[in-house]
């Protein structure tokens, strides 16, 4: 907390979205328990299949996807700093770039600088969209092996096909919210 009170006179914009995402990941946190908690009551086996599965998710997440996607954040803000500052040096040193006739040069820098941009917010974007495909791969793949194992073990059809119902029904309701959390954190 000290470290985000020290940035907030250098980047304030930076410091309200973490502030931002830290209550939206307690809320979203807060629901997962909440749905969590009332799945271990209808079917405490499901339920400790589904924190596996969830355990899983964000162990894969974030302990392989984070730090490629914080290091495509810190490129992309270098990049935004290296394509201002060359526009900035550009605009206002124009006459002294073409009485040098170097405008070669530059426009070439500042094509670079906007390709490192192009290629940053690409890979920022795509590794950013991965957590939500990744959870929802491995939970509902997940929990169609268990209902798999369920009804192998010799479960009552009648008594278990109501509860998948509402399991899948909060299912639908707890995978947003895992992503959310894993894409707070």
């Amino acid at each position: 907390m000290s470290y985000v009170l020290r940035g907030v006179g250098g980047d304030v914009l930076c410091v309200c979205d973490i502030l931002n995402n830290l209550f939206k990941l307690a809320v979203e946190g807060f629901t997962v328990i909440l749905i969590g908690l009332w799945i271990f009551i209808m079917d405490p086996i499901m339920a400790g299949g589904i924190l596996l599965l969830a355990l899983l998710c964000v162990t894969v997440i974030v302990g392989g996807l984070k730090k490629k996607i914080s290091d495509y954040g810190n490129r992309d803000r270098i990049a935004s700093m290296e394509q201002s500052k060359y526009a900035y040096q550009i605009v206002n040193g124009i006459e002294e770039i073409k009485v040098m006739q170097c405008s070669d040069d530059f426009i070439s820098i500042y094509e670079s600088a906007c390709d490192e941009k192009r290629k940053t917010e690409f890979g920022n974007s795509f590794l950013g969209a991965c957590p939500e495909r990744i959870i929802e791969t491995i939970c509902i793949g997940g929990l169609i092996a268990i209902v798999c194992m369920r009804v192998q073990a010799g479960i009552d059809p009648a008594v278990f096909v109501p509860q998948l119902g509402m399991i899948a029904v909060a299912a639908f309701r707890i995978l947003p919210s895992m992503s959310r959390v894993t894409g707070y954190m």
